[in-house]
């Protein structure tokens, strides 16, 4: 749901996993929390909560910026061909089980 709510211009708070450091700038389009530390979350969370509304309204752009820059629909498209081009290709080639049978 990250890219969602970067879409709509709204900064996020999450822990760090999976695409969150891709997709959130640390103090800029949201906070990275410590994974499984929900002192660092609540922290976070405040400090997002705390934003002048000048810095929120720059996030906020920031944010939009992002998620077209990485979650359009096209791009999303776009990587999905590049992985199946990727997996097609290595499986049209020979694994090396195949080459020690000759």
């Amino acid at each position: 749901m990250i890219n969602e709510s970067l879409m709509s211009g709204a900064p996020v708070v999450a822990f760090d996993i999976g695409v969150v450091p891709d997709l959130i700038e640390s103090g800029v389009t949201g906070e990275i929390a410590t994974l499984n530390d929900p002192k660092s979350f609540a922290q976070c969370l405040a400090a997002v909560l705390s934003w002048t509304p000048e810095r929120r309204a720059k996030s906020s752009a920031r944010c939009r910026t992002i998620a077209l820059e990485k979650c359009a629909p096209t791009i999303q498209v776009r990587r999905f061909e590049e992985i199946a081009g990727s997996l097609s290709a290595q499986a049209s080639r020979p694994s090396i089980t195949a080459y020690a049978e000759l």
